[in-house]
């Protein structure tokens, strides 16, 4: 069991597949995992949630930072990769700060990799300066 944990990568494509798989292992063997990799995508803006800051599990920002508390205790964590789809023309530097704040929390011996589908200092249209996820 030992090297089926340390030896893999789990991947996880949402961090509700993550939250299931973490109940489910008992705490020393999700200690021995040492490369996650979470894709989190947050859905359009029309959907009918309350947006990143209200939204419902697993979308809101409680939930993302109660995830990434859980993974900073992972013992043998070594890499984290994370990749954020954003169903949106653009994101406010806010915003981008919710997603990155928890992963400082991780151990300085754990690499960490993160993927976005926004591009850096992209412009937010005027207008729409009060408009959050």
């Amino acid at each position: 069991m030992k090297y089926l944990y340390t030896s893999n990568t789990f991947r996880f494509s949402s961090v509700t597949a993550y939250r299931c798989f973490q109940r489910l292992l008992p705490s020393h063997s999700l200690n021995l995992i040492q490369n996650l990799h979470i894709q989190y995508s947050y859905p359009p803006p029309f959907h009918p949630l309350f947006g990143l800051i209200l939204g419902i599990p697993p979308y809101g920002r409680d939930c993302w930072f109660e995830t990434w508390d859980m993974i900073s205790k992972m013992a043998g964590l070594k890499h984290a990769r994370v990749d954020v789809y954003i169903w949106a023309p653009y994101i406010h530097a806010e915003q981008e700060e919710i997603f990155f704040a928890p992963l400082k929390g991780l151990r300085d011996a754990v690499e960490v990799e993160v993927r976005v589908n926004w591009e850096k200092h992209m412009s937010v249209p005027e207008g729409n300066c009060g408009r959050l996820l």
